[in-house]
């Protein structure tokens, strides 16, 4: 699509720790489309290099809606793309709260068209492998919804 579409897109993650850019270019031709991404899985890169407002993390977390946001508005502004994807979240098997508990992941998706987040719930019982990789298959579905925009 973004090849068809001549998109280029970008990506921040977190949580998912590279997956999204793997499966990005693991497609023969994804240097037509990607221009790269950068591992944010520290609060300090995510504020230092992706420009994350740190009241942000501080009143939100960074497991949260709004650093989503901002990780994808930024990614996008830094890598001059058509299309960002953002992923924060837990993948386990510690840490999470109640409010944000193992399973629980932020995408962020910024086009041109404005930025979205989402929030989604998988369940604990799964493996980290198992969390990250649905949490990458719903990044690519929320990115699709957006690509057919343009």
């Amino acid at each position: 699509l973004c090849t068809d579409k001549g998109l280029k897109v970008a990506v921040s993650e977190s949580c998912t720790g590279g997956l999204i850019a793997k499966r990005i270019t693991d497609i023969p031709g994804a240097s037509k489309i990607f221009l790269g991404g950068c591992i944010a899985y520290s609060n300090d890169v995510k504020i230092g290099v992706l420009g994350v407002n740190e009241d942000t993390i501080r009143q939100k977390t960074e497991i949260s809606l709004e650093t989503a946001r901002e990780m994808a508005e930024r990614t996008r502004e830094l890598y001059r793309s058509d299309l960002a994807i953002s992923t924060t979240g837990i993948a386990g098997p510690d840490g999470g709260n109640a409010d944000n508990p193992v399973g629980t992941v932020y995408i962020g998706i910024s086009s041109r068209f404005g930025t979205e987040a989402y929030r989604i719930n998988v369940s604990p019982r799964k493996t980290r492998d198992s969390i990250r990789n649905i949490a990458v298959n719903h990044a690519f579905l929320f990115a699709i919804s957006e690509i057919h925009k343009y």
